[in-house]
């Protein structure tokens, strides 16, 4: 369960289906939170990616700060430069997913990434774990 819509309550969001093909793949049903249960199905629709789903790594992550979890890839084993350079990020829009991609630029650093907002604006910083535990926040950086 997770807030897909921005409205802090928690909604609960299929990410695959053994009897429908298309969930995950073409699709996610969300299952919004009304107060007092749950609304029908929607479904939000996926944008299609560069590479066969399972070559790819997803993640539903706010990266832009609006309360909206935004669909973002994270690697991809036909583009070895999403993960270590840069991600695609497909923003939500409230009802569905951008069906275009924008870059985001990775710190071009080693080390263990995360994501979280360190300070009151809820805009994520890239944290880096490197050797001995120090931790150095950066923004990311949006590009086209």
């Amino acid at each position: 369960m997770v807030d897909i819509n921005g409205d802090t309550r928690a909604d609960i969001v299929v990410t695959s289906a053994c009897g429908d093909a298309t969930v995950g793949t073409a699709e996610y049903l969300v299952y919004l939170n009304n107060g007092t249960g749950f609304d029908a199905a929607a479904a939000y629709a996926l944008p299609s990616l560069p590479t066969a789903p399972g070559c790819v790594q997803t993640a539903l992550v706010d990266v832009d700060g609006d309360s909206m979890l935004d669909f973002v890839v994270t690697s991809s084993c036909d583009d070895a430069t999403i993960g270590p350079s840069h991600w695609l990020v497909y923003h939500n829009t409230g009802s569905a997913f951008d069906l275009t991609a924008i870059s985001y630029t990775l710190p071009n650093d080693t080390g263990v990434r995360a994501f979280a907002s360190l300070e009151a604006d809820t805009a994520l910083e890239s944290l880096h774990f490197a050797p001995r535990f120090s931790i150095r926040a950066r923004r990311p950086t949006r590009g086209r």
